[in-house]
């Protein structure tokens, strides 16, 4: 039996509430936070000091259908960094991190027939965990990109929540394929850390860092495999409830549309068509939805093209053409004056006005635990 909120736990809450209110990305289950406590302590901080810089308890923490803001989970993991004065943090986090962290979603994945199927129903329903995140698959010369992105600009701690996505993305793998799965390359979408042995340790396998996506990539068999627990029939009966649980008007639409497409703009997979087939519905119905929700499609690919670009623009080091690229402009040019209309000016001069020192290199130097 659940047992009832405390009343500091509703405080915890009404403080989570507002803070939702006050930030423009969404929310994120807690489950993914449940090793931060356990972390602190190993470390040598109190997680209970820490986490009442922020208004919370470790026990909201330990309640995995709770929810806090992405942005408040960014700021606990660079706080977090910065008091253990380990510069990888969001790693440790999310190397204990995997399938259960994910609840029903994550049963789902494990009795798919097949890993393919298991990463399209990830990308399908990673909202239901973070509201802010994405997946997408992409094959290409015998392999798979299994891409993790952030919808929205840089924020505080967002190289952290990067980092242990990657080890939960790993993670997921391991638990589908087995202990004979690896990853052929780790990609990263933020500048080199200082030390780079705790990566190296975890992923054993080439790391790219100032990639245009935080990636891991392997071979594409693997994809045929059957997961380690593929049940056919509980598979169904687990998609049958989610389809209830589900939004499914024309908010909940929009809602999926921005976690989708700003990977799909990278992949230029991002025509209507493709996007309706994704979602299994027509177009023109597509169209019709998002018109009752009070948007269009073209408006919601240009938020998706405006906030990778931003992304890009400021966590990365490439060159404003190669992104315009990666978006499917036909020439820089188009590129430049889309961006100019979006922010007023040019990606360059955007650019310099945000540069800054790496916020992991001021915030978290200092050696490994």
């Amino acid at each position: 039996m659940r047992m009832r909120p405390s009343s500091q736990n509703r405080s915890v809450e009404v403080r989570v509430a507002k803070a939702r209110a006050s930030t423009a990305l969404g929310m994120v289950r807690t489950a993914t936070m449940m090793p931060v406590a356990v972390i602190l302590r190993e470390l040598g901080v109190d997680p209970v000091q820490l986490l009442a810089e922020f208004g919370l308890d470790a026990a909201y923490l330990n309640e995995p259908e709770n929810r806090i803001p992405l942005t408040t989970m960014g700021r606990i993991l660079a706080r977090s960094a910065q008091c253990t004065n380990c510069p990888h943090f969001g790693l440790l986090v999310g190397q204990r991190d995997g399938l259960p962290a994910l609840g029903i979603v994550g049963y789902l994945l494990q009795t798919a027939p097949d890993v393919r199927t298991s990463l399209a129903m990830l990308s399908r329903y990673i909202h239901l965990h973070n509201q802010d995140s994405a997946i997408s698959v992409a094959r290409n010369d015998g392999f798979v990109g299994f891409q993790y992105s952030l919808r929205g600009a840089d924020f505080e701690g967002r190289d952290h929540i990067l980092d242990g996505a990657a080890a939960v993305v790993f993670n997921i793998m391991r638990t589908l394929c087995g202990s004979e799965w690896h990853p052929a390359e780790v990609r990263f979408a933020h500048a080199q850390p200082g030390d780079l042995e705790p990566f190296r340790r975890f992923f054993r396998a080439p790391l790219r860092f100032d990639a245009g996506a935080t990636a891991v990539l392997f071979a594409d068999s693997w994809l045929d495999r059957a997961p380690r627990g593929a049940d056919p029939m509980l598979h169904q009966i687990l998609l049958e409830r989610l389809a209830e649980t589900a939004p499914s008007g024309g908010d909940g639409l929009v809602a999926q549309l921005r976690n989708l497409l700003p990977e799909l703009v990278k992949q230029r997979h991002a025509s209507p068509a493709h996007v309706a087939k994704l979602l299994g519905i027509g177009d023109r119905t597509l169209g019709r939805r998002l018109a009752a929700a009070g948007t269009s499609y073209v408006q919601l690919r240009e938020e998706a093209r405006h906030a990778v670009a931003t992304q890009l623009l400021e966590g990365t080091r490439m060159p404003a053409q190669d992104i315009a690229d990666q978006l499917g402009y036909a020439a820089p040019t188009s590129f430049s004056r889309a961006f100019r209309r979006w922010t007023g000016m040019g990606p360059a001069q955007w650019r310099a006005s945000k540069h800054r020192p790496s916020r992991r290199n001021d915030q978290n130097r200092g050696s490994r635990p």
